[in-house]
């Protein structure tokens, strides 16, 4: 016998007698499950599980609780590890092996998406958001990346952790680890494990009453399986039904105000994500939002107006156009089309006006110069037109003051009236305020405060240009946000997937001393939907047969008028407002929960509503998802040149622009 195979035989003998040391049963079991799969399976439940407990940190979680939240993510693991063990048994080792690294490295990248999207919103990722991150991670990934920059204790070792990972997924591709082929006694074990986890989970889920611990009880990874595949399809609104078509420029039944009325200017100001709560309207001390109490004062404040979808894109074409967006996700309201939708702007240009789209917000961020144009305006402006990076806050937002001078200039140059919409942008998250203003603030509660309170510096910098031209009385002025905002008071932050009065409710005043009663307040319910037909109304126009979804809500509503709301994509929660009954259901659960808004203003005892009214729910839910579609022939690819400096894609659902320039045109 060589030297070789003699120390050969000691290594085999010496792991024999290590071996010995365990009971046989365990040595099977552990020997059946291949070590790389193993480490890799483990990575991806430690990062959901500390999201999970990222979420609760904070709240009433006892131990009971937090064990309840993870069963269903212990019970998906047990089941994959079961699989690719019994997959070892059945199928050549090489290609198991190499298939179990691939399937455990998916289920880690989509773990890791999973904890830093509870990290940053408080709510688990699903399949539209991710491929949302993964079709457009410039645009998408600074709201997760943001939080791991800022978090360099948490972000470098995760990164170090990923590159000794890729290396050792490496080594594993291409020199596959071999599994013993173990008789079905030796799987038992796991097979017991997998299915008591999954028993276990699918008891306390069935029990649960709470939407904050249902909503963090069942496993992310089974419902994006389960949803790429269509499983839940009935549940999430994708049946196919017949799409409609919304009102081009000119198709709506508007007749015009008499020649002889005075046509006013009319301003715009959308605040982007201001809640009604963060504001002095809403509770908050008076210096908070001087100037906007001071319009409602002096004009009319809608009292109790919602978002009808907690996302800017489709806020700005509700209140613009007066139907409702897509309820899908994505941003299909920015998809090029042959002409305008009719909007507020095209009306009014129909009688003449001159109208301005300016904004600070990065402009190819869900591809605005398509939605502008789309919405039918004459002018648009942006930050990349500013040319100044030194403005730029966060991923997203810019100094919004320095949008206002470029604005009055192009207005001193117009010979009719006007109609300017400025959309803010400092109060988007990460909460961003310029230098100039104050210092950055460490919690993001306070950061989001002190930017609402810019926000309305930014609205007295344009009524005082408005005063300076002496024409404040004579314009027609319009104040009002795209949705509010959350800060955990539901474990839910941002707006997104929030389908809490903290993100749905936001201030709306109009200011017009010539036709509106001073210091009115309206109590009736109200939408986005209700604002171009209010301000059509005020300024005379005939809408009684324009075929708007929202109304005039200067004219008597009923106090229980019917108004849905949903996030973002279909799989985030929607719901009905009925006076004071509000119900929400969520897709990921097939749930819903009704809160009496009067009894319980903060929301925070549910009512578990049973499966025959909650199925109602879901339907009349699911109906007005799927009406939401638009007809526009999608899968056309197009190509325009918008606004002298912007190329502008689409095709099919998609849309996408970048700056040009050097065929810049002066934007003033």
């Amino acid at each position: 016998m060589g030297v070789a195979e003699g120390k050969k035989l000691e290594a085999v003998a010496g792991r024999d007698r290590v071996d010995d040391r365990h009971p046989a049963r365990i040595r099977r079991f552990w020997a059946a499950l291949p070590r790389v799969e193993v480490g890799l399976l483990l990575i991806a439940l430690a990062c959901t599980l500390y999201g999970k407990l990222h979420v609760l940190r904070g709240g009433p979680s006892t131990g009971l609780f937090i064990s309840r939240v993870w069963l269903s993510d212990i019970a998906f693991f047990s089941v994959v590890s079961f699989l690719i063990a019994l997959s070892y048994k059945i199928f050549s080792w090489r290609i198991v092996s190499r298939l179990a690294v691939v399937v455990s490295v998916l289920i880690v990248v989509w773990s890791a998406g999973n904890m830093a999207w509870l990290v940053a919103t408080g709510v688990q990722i699903h399949v539209d958001v991710f491929a949302s991150l993964l079709r457009d991670p410039a645009e998408f990934g600074p709201i997760v990346t943001n939080r791991l920059v800022h978090s360099p204790r948490f972000s470098i070792p995760l990164l170090l952790v990923a590159v000794v990972l890729t290396a050792i997924v490496a080594i594993r591709l291409v020199r596959p680890e071999r599994a013993a082929r173990h008789s079905v006694r030796a799987l038992l074990p796991s097979a017991i494990v997998a299915g008591l986890s999954c028993a276990a989970a699918w008891s306390v889920s069935a029990l649960s009453t709470s939407p904050r611990l249902a909503a963090l009880s069942y496993s992310s990874h089974w419902f994006g399986l389960t949803s790429v595949f269509g499983i839940r399809s009935a549940s999430l609104g994708d049946e196919e039904i017949g799409s409609r078509r919304v009102p081009r420029l000119g198709e709506r039944r508007i007749n015009a105000p008499s020649r002889n009325r005075p046509r006013p200017h009319v301003v715009m100001v959308v605040m982007e994500s201001v809640a009604h709560w963060s504001t002095s309207l809403g509770g908050q001390p008076p210096n908070q939002t001087p100037a906007l109490v001071e319009i409602a004062q002096q004009g009319v404040l809608f009292e109790t107006t919602r978002a009808l979808v907690t996302h800017t894109t489709q806020s700005q074409f509700s209140m613009l156009t007066g139907v409702s967006p897509v309820l899908d996700g994505g941003f299909v309201e920015a998809v090029l089309v042959d002409s305008p939708y009719e909007s507020f702007a095209t009306i009014l240009e129909s009688t003449g006006y001159k109208t301005r789209f300016s904004q600070m917000v990065r402009a190819t961020f869900e591809c605005n110069p398509g939605l502008v144009a789309n919405l039918g305006f004459d002018s648009f402006w942006t930050r990349e037109d500013l040319q100044d990076p030194s403005t730029h806050l966060g991923y997203f937002a810019g100094d919004d003051c320095k949008m206002i001078e470029p604005a009055f200039d192009w207005f001193d140059q117009q010979d009719e009236p006007c109609f300017m919409l400025f959309m803010s942008s400092v109060a988007h998250h990460p909460y961003e305020v310029p230098a100039w203003y104050g210092p950055a603030m460490d919690d993001p509660k306070e950061a989001f405060l002190q930017t609402v309170r810019y926000t309305d510096a930014f609205l007295k910098a344009i009524v005082d240009q408005l005063k300076k031209r002496e024409i404040y009385d004579d314009t027609l002025l319009c104040v009002l946000s795209d949705h509010g905002e959350g800060f955990g008071e539901h474990d839910v932050m941002q707006h997104g997937a929030n389908p809490y009065e903290e993100a749905l409710r936001i201030p709306w005043v109009i200011r017009y001393p010539k036709s509106l009663q001073e210091g009115r307040i309206v109590g009736a319910p109200c939408s986005l939907l209700d604002v171009t037909p209010t301000i059509l109304s005020i300024l005379g126009f005939d809408i009684s047969n324009a075929g708007f979804e929202g109304r005039d809500a200067l004219s008597r509503t009923a106090a229980d008028r019917k108004m849905r709301f949903s996030g973002w994509t279909p799989r985030d929660p929607s719901g009905i407002v009925q006076g004071n009954q509000k119900t929400v259901y969520w897709p990921s659960l097939n749930r819903a929960y009704r809160y009496n808004l009067v009894g319980d203003p903060g929301e925070s005892n549910p009512v578990l509503v049973d499966e025959t009214q909650t199925e109602r729910v879901r339907e009349e839910l699911t109906d007005w998802r799927t009406r939401s579609r638009i007809t526009f022939g999608a899968k056309r690819y197009r190509k325009r040149f918008l606004f002298g400096r912007w190329q502008v894609f689409s095709l099919g659902n998609t849309a996408w622009c970048y700056h040009v320039p050097q065929r810049m045109r002066d934007p003033r």
